[in-house]
């Protein structure tokens, strides 16, 4: 029979252990949820591929923790890949199907870097983290139309367009470029352009 100190010891590790297995359950919940509520609301999943490397936009490893990696990936099967708007055309959230989060534009930190990651979806507008975004047709010089730039709408004349680092294939906040009759985005680099899938 165990004593009372070793008993001890065992429930408190036992308290220790299912204390840290309620968020991973949380998490699955939430994202479970959130997919139910997708699925009811009739919207779609999609993938963003990019025009230059032709690599897909992900959250990092599958992660579901706020502050993940957005990155790229040659394949679009899984859920980590596949994205969902949570409202209208103009001011939404990007929302990952595996984790139930946003994509988010982190920042600026003390250093005055913007970085764009996945987070929870109740930021704060136009604040440190902010995950509103708007669809624009990207068009080259001649105005045709290229694909799609992802378009933080809530940083006024500094707002930026999600691209990729080509050597790293992270995902970063590229700078402002212009918006043209139409609201249209023009003249962004092909790393910065997204095809919907």
């Amino acid at each position: 029979m165990a004593s009372p100190k070793t008993r001890k010891v065992t429930s408190l590790a036992t308290a220790a252990l299912a204390a840290t297995a309620v968020p991973a359950v949380a998490q699955a919940a939430t994202a479970a949820h959130a997919d139910r509520a997708r699925t009811a609301a009739n919207v779609p999943l999609v993938t963003w591929k990019n025009n230059k490397s032709g690599r897909y936009l992900t959250v990092h490893d599958g992660s579901t923790a706020n502050g993940a990696e957005i990155t790229t990936n040659s394949t679009a099967t899984q859920a980590q890949q596949h994205w969902y708007s949570s409202s209208g055309t103009n001011q939404h959230n990007v929302v990952n199907e595996n984790s139930a989060k946003c994509l988010t534009v982190i920042g600026p930190t003390s250093s005055g870097a913007l970085d764009i990651d996945q987070w929870a979806c109740s930021g704060s507008p136009g604040g440190s983290v902010d995950p509103y975004w708007a669809k624009l047709s990207a068009v080259n010089k001649s105005y045709h139309f290229i694909g799609y730039a992802l378009y933080a709408v809530l940083r006024g004349p500094s707002s930026i367009i999600a691209c990729e680092k080509q050597s790293t294939h992270s995902v970063y906040a590229g700078k402002h470029f212009g918006i043209g009759a139409g609201g249209v985005i023009t003249s962004a680099p092909k790393s910065c352009v997204w095809t919907r899938g």
